[in-house]
């Protein structure tokens, strides 16, 4: 409504001869609001920065290696953008998720480790974490040594080396 009400006050004062001035102030006041607005949506990021993260891990891989990535807060958009962004070979675990969006459903540690114990490094993704969302990052801090880790516009990337893996030993001094 804003705008509909300048752009009448600039189509009235632009026919009065004294009032070409005001019309001519009002337009430019519209065009900065209007660069102003659009710079701010160009520079602050308004949704979740899944491309970044995806890009982040691949960057932060070997390239031999195929990745493992846990996702906590695993709703259906998070596990479709991660399917979207991330190659097909890579392997998504979801470590919460609900069935038909109720019935809160979580991995629980006496499953999680022996598959964790396999990998020799593996990523986890918390996306639009709560204050419970940290669950899994504190578990995993205390058993698993976090070596690289990002945080972008709702979501936080960590990844974890495997100690007891030997190809994590034989490569940590390279």
């Amino acid at each position: 409504l804003w705008y509909v009400y300048l752009g009448y006050k600039v189509d009235e004062y632009y026919y009065t001869r004294q009032k070409k001035y005001v019309a001519a102030l009002l337009v430019a006041l519209i065009v900065f609001i209007c660069f102003f607005s659009l710079h701010q949506y160009y520079v602050q990021p308004t949704k979740v920065q899944w491309q970044e993260a995806i890009a982040f891990i691949d960057e932060n891989s070997p390239a031999t290696s195929q990745k493992l990535v846990l996702l906590d807060k695993g709703g259906i958009s998070n596990k479709f953008l991660f399917h979207y962004y991330a190659p097909d070979d890579w392997l998504l675990l979801r470590l919460t998720w609900a069935e038909k969006g109720r019935n809160f459903q979580q991995i629980d540690e006496a499953r999680l480790f022996p598959l964790l114990d396999k990998t020799d490094g593996f990523w986890l993704v918390l996306s639009k974490n709560t204050k419970t969302g940290y669950y899994y990052r504190d578990l995993l801090d205390k058993k698993y040594p976090q070596d690289k880790s990002i945080e972008l516009y709702e979501i936080e990337v960590y990844h974890y080396q495997n100690p007891t893996n030997s190809y994590v030993h034989s490569t940590k001094g390279k």
